[in-house]
């Protein structure tokens, strides 16, 4: 009868299977994406506190929307020519859609326009590797040689103009 209370009373089983649920339940959390976006307030708050929202406001109604609306238009025409170029070095291997390298290419300035030592590089070639399934090393590459076309493509052009 003894042996039979204590199977009774053993509640290790319940224990064991608690345990395990809450662990899948802590890894079923989207650690990536609350960390994300607890590091994203964090940032906005430190650069939003000492925002005058007012003076911002009458900036905002002061400016000219044609002004905004222009330079939209051409920095979206530039990104687009510069993806397409891009789009010419990947199909050397690989044939992608001219609005994939597009967002890439947006993402690499958007990366370059915030982040350090032309990081944005590095994001493009992860973004498109990653969305073509193609070797990012790869695609890495063709940012360099795009790169030095862009350094090096002007002073072609401007050496063969002034002689």
């Amino acid at each position: 009868m003894a042996g039979h209370l204590s199977k009774l009373y053993n509640t290790s089983h319940l224990v064991d299977s608690a345990t395990r649920t809450l662990a899948l339940m802590i890894k079923k959390i989207p650690w990536k994406a609350l960390i994300t976006a607890a590091l994203a307030v964090v940032l906005l708050w430190a650069a939003f506190r000492n925002v005058d929202w007012d003076a911002m406001a009458d900036t905002v109604r002061s400016g000219q929307p044609q002004y905004l609306l222009a330079a939209f238009v051409m920095m979206a025409v530039n990104y687009y020519v510069r993806s397409r170029r891009w789009r010419v070095l990947l199909r050397a291997r690989h044939s992608l859609s001219v609005l994939d390298v597009f967002w890439a290419t947006c993402v690499g300035y958007l990366g370059n326009s915030y982040l350090p030592a032309r990081a944005g590089e590095v994001m493009r070639s992860v973004f498109l590797g990653r969305k073509a399934r193609i070797n990012e090393g790869f695609v890495l590459t063709t940012v360099f040689v795009d790169r030095i076309l862009d350094a090096a493509l002007p002073h072609v052009m401007f050496d063969g103009w002034s002689r």
